[in-house]
Parts: C-alpha cells; sequence; structure tokens
C-alpha cells in the first residue's frame, strides 16, 4: 500500500484566465505521483481554450475540453492499490508519465509541530539509518501567501529514503509508517504490490 504524506496551507483550484500553447498537467500530478484508491480521482490542468484533451490510466480514458480559461478536469477509477503505471495526457501535444501508483494518501496540515523534521527528532539517526519504506511517498506544499486560490502547490513527489526522508515532516513521516504497518498486518500490502513491483 503506498502513502502520501503532504503539508497543507491552500486550496488548489485555478485562477486567471491564461492562453497555454501545450497541455499542462497540475504539477500534483508527476512522475511517483500517488493517486487514491478505491474511489474517483480527479485529473486537471490547462491547455488552449476549447481544446480537446484525453487522459489514459490503467484501461481507462476520459475526454474533455478545456473551458475558456483553459481549464480542463477529468475524473478516472476507482482503482485498487497497485504499484506504477503510466499516465497520458494527450491534445495538440503529450504528456507521459511513466510511474504513477495508486494507494493510500493522506493530508497532513498543521503548523510548527507538522513543520519539524525527521532528522531534528529523538532517535532520528537509528530511524534513518534502518529506513526501508520505499513505498512510502511525500509531496510537501511549498511556503506562499496568497489572498486568491492558486493553481500549483509548487511541491516535488519525493521516495522516501535515508537521503529523503531527513527533512519529511516528522509527524507525518511516522503517521505513514503506522498506517503502512497496519495495512500490512492486515494483508492489504501484499495483495496491492503483488500486482506489479516498481
Amino acid at each position: 500500500m503506498l502513502k502520501l504524506l503532504v503539508r497543507v496551507a491552500a486550496v488548489f483550484l485555478f485562477g486567471t484566465s491564461t492562453v497555454f500553447a501545450d497541455i499542462v498537467l497540475a504539477d500534483l500530478f508527476q512522475e511517483l505521483a500517488v493517486l487514491q484508491r478505491g474511489m474517483k480521482v480527479p485529473i486537471w490542468g490547462r491547455a488552449d481554450p476549447g481544446e480537446a484533451v484525453t487522459v489514459s490510466f490503467e484501461g481507462q480514458s476520459v475526454s474533455t475540453k478545456a473551458d475558456k480559461d483553459g481549464r480542463w478536469r477529468v475524473e478516472l477509477g476507482p482503482f485498487d492499490a497497485m504499484a506504477a503505471r503510466p499516465l497520458t495526457v494527450t491534445g495538440k501535444n503529450t504528456i507521459r508519465l511513466e510511474r504513477v501508483f495508486v494507494g493510500e494518501v493522506w493530508v497532513c496540515s498543521g503548523q510548527s509541530n507538522m513543520a519539524w523534521p525527521l532528522q531534528r527528532t529523538d532517535g532520528a539517526k537509528q530511524e534513518l539509518a534502518e529506513l526501508a519504506n520505499p513505498r512510502l511517498f511525500f509531496y510537501s506544499v511549498k511556503h506562499r501567501v496568497s489572498g486568491d486560490p492558486v493553481s500549483d502547490a509548487g511541491g516535488k513527489w519525493v521516495r522516501a529514503s535515508a537521503e529523503t526522508a531527513t527533512n519529511f515532516s516528522a509527524v507525518a513521516y511516522y503517521f505513514g509508517k503506522e498506517l503502512r504497518a497496519t495495512l500490512a498486518a492486515r494483508g492489504s500490502i501484499a495483495r496491492a504490490e503483488s500486482k506489479t513491483a516498481t
């Protein structure tokens, strides 16, 4: 089973009208992205107004057209948890993400307690040395103040490792680790990962 840990400070919607030469995915959708299992999943982005857009993933293809402001959105799924699969977005140009996962997605939000990094906690050295959660992913939203909704979170998906997890939110990391252990005890992880390992 997969896990997304995020610090969130805003709701991400589209702002003002803009014309785009190419299809663009919202930056939440990039390599190593995790989609929530068991429910419809929205995928969105920007394109030229009126441009036809098709999103394909795991045998499903959904088409739509960008609105007058260049915004488009589709829904895929629901999907069972699975290891990496390609996701393709096609219009005037094509975007292909090779490694998109489906699993558990959780939003972890807070103030200084949520921002406290793993490397500054008690036992961090041992925890990082023994870290064995390659199916744990983290997407951290950049700190930004805005009086209006913004279109992108400005983050990047990162796979947990001894090198990358040092600056993960400690609260979010330990929450994800505990959730993964609980799901493993129920057998959910083994069933999902048997579908293809990446």
